[in-house]
């Protein structure tokens, strides 16, 4: 039985279509026999020096790339790491970075949409407001039990 050209397929063929052709889609710039390696949030953290709210910091500034999720972790492909290390020791711009990031995310196959930096970058902004009204309520409790003794 052969398929009808001229029928469009159904909606819920349509996502399997869309993955079959995700697999028919050639990575870009990857070479075969070379291990495409990832990094996890604590090793890219120990790469560049920095904390987790750091890291998601400069996600949301579109300064650092998006992870790509596989399964419940979040992960980031090694050779971008390197990129961004190299430029940052360069002593890149912001502007730069941002323009490396973008070209980063299109390598990928795909650029990341603004929002998804906008709704991470307001994320962070709530913790990093949060940690420092806790860190300011403790230096005010101290000067407080400070005084009383």
């Amino acid at each position: 039985m052969s398929a009808n050209p001229s029928v469009s397929p159904t909606p819920e063929s349509a996502p399997h279509a869309a993955a079959a052709q995700l697999l028919l889609t050639p990575i870009k710039n990857f070479t075969p026999g070379v291990p495409f390696v990832f990094m996890a949030g604590p090793e890219v953290d120990d790469a560049f020096g920095w904390g987790k709210s750091s890291r998601w910091a400069a996600i949301g500034r579109g300064e650092f790339t998006q992870p790509v999720k596989i399964g419940a972790k979040s992960l980031w492909p090694s050779h971008e790491i390197e990129h961004i290390l190299a430029a940052r020791l360069r002593g890149a711009t912001d502007d730069e970075l941002r323009a490396l990031v973008t070209t980063l995310h299109e390598r990928r196959g795909g650029a990341m949409p603004p929002e998804i930096g906008e709704k991470r970058k307001a994320v962070v902004d709530r913790l990093l407001d949060g940690k420092r009204r806790k860190k300011a309520m403790h230096a005010a409790s101290k000067a407080n039990a400070g005084g009383a003794a």
